[in-house]
């Protein structure tokens, strides 16, 4: 038996901006200046109040947040700025709210002016409204088989064909985010070469394939006089290797 093991890093893009702006999460005291608000928001020194949303938005986090042009890329959507490039004790000069979102003028020598669609604030206003705005999968925890069973249904195992149509990849892709765990049936396992074998285009079905230290496609085999338990016959059940490295792994039995 040969075992072919790849280290990949995944193909789902983390967002722009991971930092979530809810409740208490990012507590910011600062000066409390005079600013003009209305009774739809209010600037406290903790942040923005918007009392609809139930949620206080720290405003070093706003500014970061902005997408007018002088911060994010027009064609990349990419920032022009570093997080860190924003004071810490940054204040709004003056709030006003609209029926589409919140206008922010920050105090400082370029008075830089921020709109927030109220779209944007909605979907930052706690976990739960994030991942639904990022489409995330629910995570399900499977501390027995049976629970593993129930969380994946008919979508812990695929056939290897269904792969080749985006329905089924996304079948495959989903079941991995939900619970971490996937079955192919029926790989091809004519070719067994670290080049040519099946195992390197099926990673490649699912994200980048990232080389290591090992290399980007690496046997494992039983030898006799082994270094290290990995090569040897004996049953090592699920565990983790490597990890320090974030990663994912396949395991191609042939």
């Amino acid at each position: 038996m040969t075992l072919s093991r790849l280290i990949l890093r995944s193909s789902q893009s983390l967002p722009r901006r991971r930092c979530m702006a809810w409740r208490h999460l990012y507590p910011h005291r600062a000066s409390s200046p005079t600013i003009s608000t209305t009774a739809a928001a209010t600037a406290s020194p903790e942040g923005l109040e918007i009392p609809s949303l139930n949620t206080t938005y720290a405003y070093r986090w706003l500014r970061d947040a902005c997408t007018c042009p002088a911060c994010i890329h027009p064609s990349t959507q990419q920032k022009l700025h570093r997080t860190s490039d924003i004071p810490a004790s940054i204040t709004p000069e003056s709030v006003e709210m609209s029926d589409d979102g919140v206008h922010i003028s920050w105090a400082g020598p370029d008075r830089h002016r921020s709109f927030f669609p109220r779209g944007l604030l909605a979907a930052h206003a706690d976990p739960s409204a994030l991942h639904a705005f990022h489409n995330d999968v629910p995570v399900a925890l499977w501390p027995t088989a049976s629970a593993l069973l129930a969380s994946s249904g008919p979508d812990l195992e695929v056939p290897y064909d269904e792969l080749g149509a985006e329905r089924g990849l996304l079948r495959a892709i989903t079941q991995l985010q939900r619970t971490g765990l996937l079955f192919l049936r029926d790989v091809p396992s004519t070719d067994t070469s670290d080049t040519g074998c099946e195992v390197r285009k099926l990673a490649a079905r699912f994200a980048e394939v990232r080389d290591t230290f090992y290399g980007d496609v690496w046997n494992v085999k039983t030898i006799d006089v082994s270094r290290n338990i990995a090569y040897t016959n004996l049953f090592l059940g699920f565990h983790m290797d490597l990890q320090c490295v974030l990663q994912q792994q396949l395991h191609f039995r042939y």
